[in-house]
């Protein structure tokens, strides 16, 4: 009986809305791990996760470092192991090295054989094709919008939106930002910071004050200007 390691991975809600949610791919590894004389010795999954990277994966290097001679690493498709070729080639290294065998269900593909490894490595690179081509796509996308003077991305900190769109100073974040200034430049850390905020009542979005501590207090002009798009959308919502 094989030994297997199981992984899944979702990026984001709208790939859980497709078919590839965590819980879909958890019940079909399940399955064809029994199937195909399987025991499953590891099962990790991760949520909200991008595959065109490994940084930051934690439950990817976890399932990697269980592997041993003659187990099996599943993963449902290519795209839930990774979007960079050369990342996903290192791992597939690394499973090689470790005696064992990748699988990847839905494309039918087992490392452990010569046409194995041969798909592998041509999808691996369409994989990683059809991510930059998404990109790409994406980034002409917002270049249009932004020449149109169009809102693309979120509220810059220390501004808040008017109804046509248009941005104006937010007096609130201003204050709390030369807040944060003060106790910096007075050296204080920025988890101090946090808990002398919520002991005060003072703050309520953690993520924000995240974002906003880890600014260059001295020369950062983001947080009183507005990214030039903003700024040319602001100016021509005034004539």
């Amino acid at each position: 009986m094989y030994e297997d390691i199981l992984y899944t991975r979702v990026s984001g809600h709208f790939q859980a809305t497709q078919g590839v949610s965590l819980e879909q791919q958890d019940l079909h590894l399940k399955e064809w791990s029994v199937r195909n004389g399987g025991h499953v010795t590891g099962f990790f999954e991760e949520r909200g996760k991008s595959g065109r990277s490994i940084k930051g994966r934690v439950q990817l290097i976890a399932a990697l470092a269980l592997l041993k001679p003659k187990s099996r690493f599943i993963v449902s498709k290519l795209s839930r192991l990774g979007r960079n070729v050369k990342e996903v080639l290192q791992i597939a290294e690394t499973i090689k090295c470790a005696g064992a065998s990748l699988i990847i269900v839905d494309q039918t593909i087992d490392t452990s054989t010569a046409i194995g490894q041969l798909f592998f490595t041509m999808l691996a690179a369409v994989a990683q094709f059809e991510s930059d081509m998404l990109a790409e796509q994406i980034n002409q996308m917002v270049t249009h919008q932004r020449s149109k003077g169009k809102v693309w991305g979120g509220t810059p900190f220390g501004w808040q939106r008017q109804s046509d769109k248009s941005l104006v100073p937010n007096e609130a974040e201003r204050a709390l930002w030369l807040e944060v200034k003060r106790l910096k430049n007075a050296g204080h850390s920025n988890k101090q910071i946090e808990a002398d905020f919520k002991r005060r009542g003072h703050f309520y979005d953690a993520a924000k004050f995240s974002n906003i501590t880890k600014l260059d207090f001295n020369n950062n002009p983001q947080v009183y200007n507005p990214p030039k798009h903003y700024l040319q959308r602001s100016q021509r919502g005034k004539k």
